[in-house]
């Protein structure tokens, strides 16, 4: 409870002091957060989380970090899971709504049709069992920006991940053989 309410403060201080760093005409960071890493859990009985925040280092690219936590009880064990990252973005087309169509080369970091992979820490733990994941995301999705120059978004993705698995259990470490598997989601939240 102390890791939710650690992210939760974390993410709280970073949306009051944001509004200060808008000093360019276009989005140069964005908070957001993914509600169906929130909603599934509850469903099931568990508690979840999934922020991020990503910054432009240049016209068409930005770094990507996520956050994320999962608790949920079933079948008698207690899973728990904590997950960060980064991920390198490339924004490379828009769309133009004053002339309806797609502005490619012309990219706006932070906004418009993206595509991107990266590198992320997983810990598991289930009952005894201690795992340490590293994954790797290969993703692309559209960020839609509410606002002219800035403001809400809404930015579905789709994916790919492989991981590979070092596990501990009562005390015996062995590496585990990898996985890979479709990642999907939404994001919502703000660009300034």
């Amino acid at each position: 409870m102390k890791k939710v309410l650690g992210v939760v403060f974390v993410f709280a201080v970073l949306i009051c002091v944001t509004p200060n760093l808008n000093a360019k005409e276009s989005p140069n960071f964005a908070i957001s957060i993914n509600p169906f890493a929130t909603l599934i859990p509850l469903i099931l009985g568990g508690i979840g989380v999934e922020g991020s925040l990503e910054f432009a280092i240049s016209p068409s690219i930005g770094i990507f970090i996520p956050v994320e936590y999962l608790s949920l009880s079933s079948w008698g064990w207690t899973y728990s899971y904590v997950s960060f990252g980064a991920e390198g973005r490339y924004y490379f087309a828009y769309f133009d709504l004053e002339k309806t169509d797609f502005k490619f080369g012309d990219s706006r970091a932070l906004s418009g049709l993206w595509g991107g992979a990266g590198v992320n820490l997983q810990f598991w733990t289930i009952g005894t069992w201690r795992d340490t994941v590293i994954t790797i995301p290969i993703k692309a999705g559209y960020k839609f920006v509410f606002g002219e120059k800035s403001g809400f978004f809404l930015e579905p993705y789709l994916g790919f991940k492989i991981g590979f698995g070092f596990s501990n259990w009562t005390g015996a470490s062995y590496n585990r053989p990898s996985y890979s598997g479709f990642i999907y989601g939404v994001g919502l939240g703000y660009a300034f």
